[in-house]
């Protein structure tokens, strides 16, 4: 498997499905594929403590709850976000006494923050006018003519 571990790694989503662990705890499952091919497993935990975290990811990797009317069953099997870019971050797990490479972390690829609105960036505008507007340009400094090419001679060894 060609993941190394501790790197940020691009990948494409192949594959989204809801599943219940042994333990009865259920958790969307996004299958990942990087350029080589590898296949890795993101379980996104939807219990009390975890559900707010998992669904930040899945919005950040392109899921619309609007869109979707908070239907998390948009997820299980379907191609809602098959194909979109994203980005994991991998580390070396135990499980069942084997040392095994998985995502610690799973994210997009886009903006992370809000778009600034229209008076968002007036106001930013304003503020740099107040720190005294715009400046006149800098004339670039000419680049010094070469010396000549080098000769054998001129080199110590």
């Amino acid at each position: 498997m060609s993941f190394e571990v501790g790197k940020n790694i691009p990948v494409k989503i192949v594959k989204t499905y809801l599943e219940a662990a042994k333990t009865g705890n259920q958790c969307v499952v996004v299958e990942v594929r990087n350029d080589e091919g590898d296949t890795l497993w993101w379980r996104g935990w939807l219990s009390d403590a975890a559900i707010e975290r998992t669904i930040d990811v899945l919005e950040e990797i392109g899921w619309d709850r609007n869109a979707y009317d908070c239907d998390i069953d948009s997820l299980d099997g379907t191609d809602c976000l098959v194909g979109n870019d994203a980005r994991v971050t991998t580390e070396m797990r135990e499980y069942e006494d084997k040392q095994r490479v998985e995502i610690a972390w799973l994210n997009g690829v886009g903006r992370r923050g809000e778009a600034v609105s229209a008076e968002g960036k007036a106001a930013l505008r304003e503020r740099i006018k107040r720190m005294g507007g715009a400046r006149p340009a800098v004339a670039a400094k000419p680049v010094p003519e070469a010396a000549g090419p080098i000769k054998d001679s001129d080199t110590p060894f």
